[in-house]
């Protein structure tokens, strides 16, 4: 893969993530992996570019047999609407996970983020919410907020960007 792709693509695996973003998404994965179809409901909040939503979309894929699984939405898109038909949908029976991948949860309106309560707690197994937030969660009710298990990533360190820059394109050498 190119440095071009790489930026196109984002991270594959979680080998190609870096800083906490890594040992946050292999954990996760692998609790799936190993067999965990309980309900999946995880916040990643922390600075633009340390890796929540690249951490969230591997762990989607990782649940997802096919790509249609995944409702990858940004949270400004949301409508009171959809998500009492997404609530309403829970009531069929899937044979294979339903994942929401959530962006920038903290622009979640008042009315929006009342309905996610009611529908987060109605999930059962093999679904995942998965959302990703700006530094600034407290902007999201403590309501919310206790319905995920939050993970705190923070920017990785510049040492750490070069490492893998370097590991994964020798040619960089001098420049980077």
């Amino acid at each position: 893969m190119t440095p071009a792709e790489f930026l196109l693509n984002g991270p594959q695996s979680p080998e190609e993530l870096i800083g906490k973003a890594a040992p946050v998404a292999r954990v996760l994965i692998g609790r799936h992996r190993a067999g965990n179809e309980c309900p999946c409901r995880e916040l990643f909040y922390g600075p633009p570019g340390s890796g929540k939503s690249s951490a969230a979309r591997l762990i989607a894929r990782s649940m997802a047999a096919h790509p249609s699984q995944v409702r990858h939405l940004s949270a400004r898109a949301i409508t009171p609407d959809m998500v009492r038909e997404w609530t309403t949908e829970l009531a069929y029976k899937a044979q294979d996970w339903r994942i929401w991948l959530i962006e920038e949860c903290d622009g979640l309106t008042e009315q929006v983020e009342d309905l996610m309560l009611l529908f987060l707690d109605s999930l059962p197994k093999r679904h995942a919410v998965l959302c990703t937030s700006n530094q600034e969660i407290r902007t999201l009710t403590p309501r919310f907020q206790s319905r995920f298990s939050t993970h705190r990533i923070p920017a990785p360190e510049i040492v750490a960007v070069k490492e893998m820059l370097l590991k994964n394109w020798p040619e960089l050498k001098g420049v980077a």
